[in-house]
């Protein structure tokens, strides 16, 4: 799995740095290996010098592979290797700063170069560092059924959750495209399609697109004309805020009774949407949000050893939610246990514009907050370890009580969200947006999940 982050750098300096990584070139150290495809080979010419001994040529599947023998008394670090095609201007280039062991030899795969008809002959350009002299420079010439193809690549991923953005770089390390390249954004429910008018040989353009929700993108298609690999499929998997061990945005759109409420983690710890839940009401971030009729609605979700406390003996829940009144009964936000035995739960309310919170037997006020109709965030952090129990409210810490460990208890119950359980303190509002840690949260982690701005990264699979 290739893990990609982008801070700051440009996009040709990011592709020449880790383009060996990006483009899957595979160096690898000890004895001579068998190279295949050396029938594509006719003939190799330079290459003199006393540093460096090129021991054997092939071509395999996309690639053209040599062997380099360290004929030096010192190490030597190989910067780059170049192949060019001179009659197209063509180049494939690969950073692998590869050291070789004196005596050592290493061999090389070049993704870009394959077997065709006819004859070519190729420019290959070493560029090493040895005994402290830097960038000197080994050359020569392989002749034979060879050709250099232009390859279209992705270069880096940087989400921004901020607003919901999926951004995506895309460089061209092959000549100029014969016309645009096209690419999709696909998710589980919705794909978004759009194209890159044109990319010039060794430029790369940045692409932005508005998805409704990043944790649920799965793949990323690029299509352009007078490419080789005209079409590329990468697998994306997009991390959710701070590593919860559950986290239900609750963006799912369904009508009646049994829809599943997704857990966005690897831990697949689904729920249900019970009682009618209205599923399409706006979210806090631009995107819907559970809606809840106060009288039989919640989101039940199957008892999991994750959502205890004394799983790790700490514990932590992050959501956002939204009264349709101020005064009434205690409306749940997010409750575990309340079935089982009375004061064995942790859970988090809402009651005449204030946010009671309770672990055990101990309960507490998190603070007011305001009105209704308006989107408050609510944190509950436990630690069974040192005996504290911290709450915030929008982004303040509102409360911090000493508990005692004796009275938090788990149980097998389930977790709801929206109702302590069912037909009893039901939400007449909206949730969106719930997390569960297993450990706890600082109060920086607080204020960047209030603003949204905490790290994220995708994965290429």
């Amino acid at each position: 799995m290739i893990k990609l982050s982008f801070k700051g750098q440009s996009a040709i300096e990011y592709l020449m740095t880790y383009g060996w990584m990006l483009l899957v070139v595979a160096i690898v150290g000890g004895a001579i290996f068998a190279v295949t495809g050396e029938n594509s080979i006719e003939s190799k010419s330079g290459f003199a010098g006393g540093d460096i001994t090129v021991e054997n040529f092939g071509v395999s599947e996309n690639s053209l592979d040599f062997v380099l023998r360290n004929s030096a008394a010192k190490e030597v670090k190989i910067n780059s290797i170049k192949v060019t095609d001179p009659s197209t201007g063509i180049n494939t280039e690969i950073r692998p700063e590869k050291t070789i062991s004196v005596a050592d030899n290493t061999k090389v795969d070049i993704l870009g170069v394959e077997e065709t008809e006819g004859s070519k002959s190729l420019d290959v350009k070493v560029n090493y560092d040895v005994g402290g002299l830097e960038n000197l420079t080994l050359s020569g010439k392989v002749s034979g059924s060879l050709d250099v193809f232009n390859r279209m690549e992705l270069a880096s991923l940087y989400p921004n959750e901020s607003s919901n953005e999926f951004n995506f770089e895309v460089g061209n390390t092959g000549s100029d495209p014969t016309g645009s390249i096209q690419y999709s954004v696909i998710s589980e429910s919705n794909q978004y399609d759009g194209q890159i008018s044109s990319l010039d040989r060794g430029q790369s353009t940045q692409v932005t697109q508005s998805v409704a929700n990043l944790s649920k993108i799965r793949s990323l298609e690029l299509n352009a004309d007078g490419f080789k690999f005209a079409k590329r499929d990468y697998n994306i998997q997009c991390s959710v805020q701070n590593d919860p061990v559950a986290y239900w945005d609750l963006d799912e759109e369904v009508s009646g009774n049994g829809g599943t409420a997704q857990d966005s983690t690897s831990n697949d710890i689904d729920g249900t949407y019970e009682g009618g839940v209205n599923t399409s009401a706006e979210g806090v971030f631009n995107s819907s949000a559970a809606e809840f009729d106060g009288v039989d609605d919640q989101v039940r979700v199957p008892h999991d050893n994750l959502l205890n406390i004394g799983n790790t003996d700490q514990l932590s829940i992050s959501a956002w939610f939204k009264t349709n009144e101020i005064n009434g009964n205690f409306k749940g936000i997010v409750i575990k246990n309340r079935d089982d035995t009375f004061g064995s739960w942790y859970g988090m309310w809402a009651l005449n514009g204030k946010t009671p919170v309770r672990t055990g037997t101990m309960g507490g006020n998190a603070g007011e907050y305001g009105s209704a109709q308006s989107w408050n965030h609510l944190v509950m952090v436990v630690n069974k370890q040192n005996g504290t129990r911290r709450t915030y409210l929008n982004g303040e810490q509102a409360l911090k009580t000493n508990i005692s460990s004796a009275n938090i208890f788990d149980r097998s119950s389930p977790l709801r969200i929206g109702s302590s359980y069912s037909g009893f303190e039901d939400m007449n509002g909206s949730v969106d947006e719930v997390r569960i840690f297993n450990r706890t949260l600082s109060s920086s982690e607080v204020e960047g999940l209030e603003n949204r701005n905490t790290p994220s990264y995708c994965e290429i699979e």
